[in-house]
């Protein structure tokens, strides 16, 4: 039956115990008898007293206690009461009648007292029953995926029943892996098997179909060495309430998935957009540009600004498609860091060698106890750039931009900050996001430069924030994680 559940019979003594009790209670009834009531006349006193001791072994034990204290209570009244005392003989044949009405009434309570015992029973199980199938309905509901769902629902049958489950599911080719065949004949047949049923019942177990309005989802496996036919009702409970949940996460599914098709369709969307605008800007001033370089007529100082033109567009053009190229990567998850023990200030020295901010001053501020690093140079350096690119983008010109290294617990913290605008309220986050341009940039691009920059330092393992500075401008600064100890001058030198 469903562990917890103690049916009264179980909380009674043994039947040794009832047995015990009804030789005490008529030997008490005797002892009392004599001791009050004397005389023939007062019969039916004490048998009143003996008919007490029967209804109160009958309250309490089975039938059996309770046709002996009825056959220890005829007894004594006889020897001790009836005459002639001290003896079995029993002239009067009218006593036949209370020996009759002692026995029946053993009969009657406990019969009475048996009923009443099996409806609290029944009733105590049915609660048991209805509570445990609302504590899997509360855990079902706080489950989210389907492994959630498997694992509550494996969990509450062992707790309920004391057996081990399973929950099956189909692979991916719609089939259930089984290697005794029982789980995988209710997956093709959606018929129950094992236990009291005509399929396998030799089987230590029930299995049972998961179905929902949706059809058939798995298979539900009990392994308990019997099962009763409660039993079995109840278990059918807990199947039927597995498979709506698995039902529901199913769903969830189906819907999560459509969701990601409609990010995935706005993000082409949005690519396609930016990238149809962005490319076509620099290719249509490149086409320009080179048409007029073609006429013989320019002028040399003409031709050489011309042909500036032509560089800064094409090298703009490079970007775009060395941004687009990079998120790719990274979405796909390609982008694995090539960490070299280096000096951050080697980095940030040709991060700025490579980057063209204008006339705006740049300055370093890089503390004189920075340690070796394990990093990747080529992809620090792009971080950098990119930083330094947007920092140079959003500030008016001879605005000072500045670049800032610490040991900070135990990372290196680098911060690149200027004394632009700032950043919008409440966007300090989103503008790591894919495609996202503030509205006062200037120069284009696709809004792929900082989420690339997350993603270069999420794969080392180090964060990325954006804050406003007091006093205005914007500050956005990442770290990079100090792990192990640098190898030594003899080490690297070891063949």
């Amino acid at each position: 039956m469903l562990r917890g559940l103690v049916h009264l019979e179980t909380r009674r003594p043994p039947l040794l115990t009832g047995f015990a009790a009804a030789l005490l209670l008529v030997a008490a009834a005797t002892l009392l008898g004599i001791g009050v009531f004397s005389g023939a006349h007062q019969l039916a006193d004490v048998a009143m007293l003996y008919v007490l001791a029967i209804v109160l072994v009958s309250l309490r034990w089975r039938l059996l206690p309770s046709l002996l204290a009825a056959v220890l209570s005829m007894g004594a009244l006889d020897y001790c009461f009836i005459p002639p005392a001290r003896t079995f003989a029993m002239h009067d044949i009218t006593h036949v009648a209370t020996f009759a009405v002692l026995f029946l009434v053993s009969i009657v309570i406990s019969s009475l007292t048996q009923r009443v015992r099996d409806q609290a029973a029944a009733a105590e199980e049915r609660e048991l029953r209805t509570a445990s199938l609302y504590s899997l309905s509360g855990a079902l509901s706080r489950s989210k995926t389907t492994d959630d769902v498997a694992s509550a629902g494996a969990e509450h049958i062992r707790a309920a029943f004391g057996a081990e489950a399973e929950i099956l599911l189909p692979d991916a080719s719609g089939t259930i892996a089984d290697p005794g065949g029982r789980a995988e004949w209710v997956w093709k047949t959606g018929a129950p098997a094992g236990k009291d049923t005509d399929t396998f019942p030799a089987a230590e177990g029930l299995f049972l179909p998961l179905e929902s309005a949706d059809g058939r989802l798995g298979v539900l496996g009990v392994r308990a060495a019997g099962v009763d036919a409660a039993e079995h009702t109840h278990i059918k409970a807990f199947a039927q309430q597995i498979a709506d949940a698995l039902r529901r996460t199913r769903l969830a599914d189906t819907a999560h998935e459509a969701q990601l098709r409609v990010e995935r369709e706005q993000l082409r969307n949005s690519l396609l957009s930016s990238v149809s605008h962005d490319l076509r800007t620099p290719l249509a001033i490149i086409t320009g540009t080179a048409s007029a370089l073609l006429d013989a007529k320019v002028e040399p100082a003409l031709r050489q600004e011309l042909t500036r033109t032509v560089l800064t567009e094409a090298e703009r053009l490079n970007r775009l498609v060395r941004n687009l190229l990079d998120m790719t990567r990274l979405d796909a998850g390609a982008v694995e860091p090539n960490k070299e023990w280096q000096a951050v200030e080697e980095t940030v020295g040709a991060a700025l060698a490579r980057v063209d901010v204008g006339d705006r001053p740049v300055t370093t501020d890089l503390a004189a106890d920075l340690p070796l690093v394990a990093y990747d140079p080529i992809l620090l350096q792009q971080v950098l750039v990119n930083l330094l690119e947007n920092a140079a983008k959003y500030t008016p010109p001879g605005t000072a931009i500045s670049i800032t290294a610490r040991v900070a617990d135990d990372a290196i913290e680098v911060a690149v900050a200027d004394r632009g605008p700032g950043l919008p309220a409440g966007e300090e986050q989103r503008i790591f996001d894919k495609f996202y341009r503030a509205e006062k940039g200037r120069g284009g691009g696709v809004g792929l430069g900082l989420t690339i920059c997350q993603g270069i330092i999420t794969a080392h393992r180090g964060r990325i924030s954006a804050q406003n500075r007091p006093g205005g401008g914007a500050e956005l600064r990442f770290t990079l994680p100090i792990e192990g100890a640098p190898p030594s001058i003899d080490e690297e030198q070891s063949p």
